[in-house]
């Protein structure tokens, strides 16, 4: 994996615009498309971090938002919504050889197999689990990985299904399920779904 690192504002065709939670917005330019992308709600601290995934060319961006410092890594494979954990680790799926990675502070890349078809959103929850969705429509599944214990645990979602993007809150894992157009609560804690709605 190469790295980039830099501290002027990055080469533009996107513009990304962060919204604190107070005081003003304002933009973080990346080279990302040509669209438009906003982010809502990024803490406005110094150790926010803005990850930026890139599937088609390999990347992920590391942006500090409020100085526009930035790192690069790149020569990745089919990087799928990359976050940062509050450890300094950066995790993310890839979708063409169905594993989950994590980018360490220092560079160094681990990744682990996930038995799925179409590896794609992902979530922390409050115990450090990293949620993942299999977006195939064939089996509708989420998975959960708890990095400390190593250990991968899959959930069927009712009636099939095939969920892109997770989101958390509260306990509650949330799975938009668009092959059912439903959206699935997962209790983070007992590992199971709720309701569907």
């Amino acid at each position: 994996m190469d790295q980039r690192t830099g501290s002027e504002y990055l080469r533009a065709v996107a513009t990304v615009i962060v919204r604190p939670r107070s005081g003003p917005s304002y933009p973080v330019v990346v080279e990302a498309g040509a669209t438009q992308r906003v982010v809502e709600h990024l803490p406005p601290s110094s150790g926010s971090v803005l990850v930026v995934s890139d599937s088609r060319a390999g990347e992920v961006w590391r942006i500090d938002p409020l100085t526009g410092a930035y790192i690069v890594y790149s020569g990745l494979t089919a990087v799928t919504d990359a976050r940062a954990d509050g450890e300094g680790n950066i995790w993310f799926t890839n979708w063409s050889d169905e594993t989950l990675a994590r980018i360490e502070p220092g560079g160094a890349v681990t990744s682990w197999p996930v038995n799925a078809l179409v590896l794609w959103g992902t979530v922390f929850d409050d115990s450090g689990g990293v949620w993942m969705a299999d977006s195939a429509g064939v089996y509708g599944r989420v998975f959960r990985f708890d990095p400390a214990a190593r250990q991968l645990c899959g959930y069927l979602l009712p009636a099939g299904g095939a969920a892109e993007y997770l989101a958390f809150g509260s306990g509650v894992v949330w799975a938009g399920d668009y092959a059912n157009g439903r959206i699935v609560r997962l209790d983070e804690v007992e590992h199971e779904i709720l309701v569907q709605f």
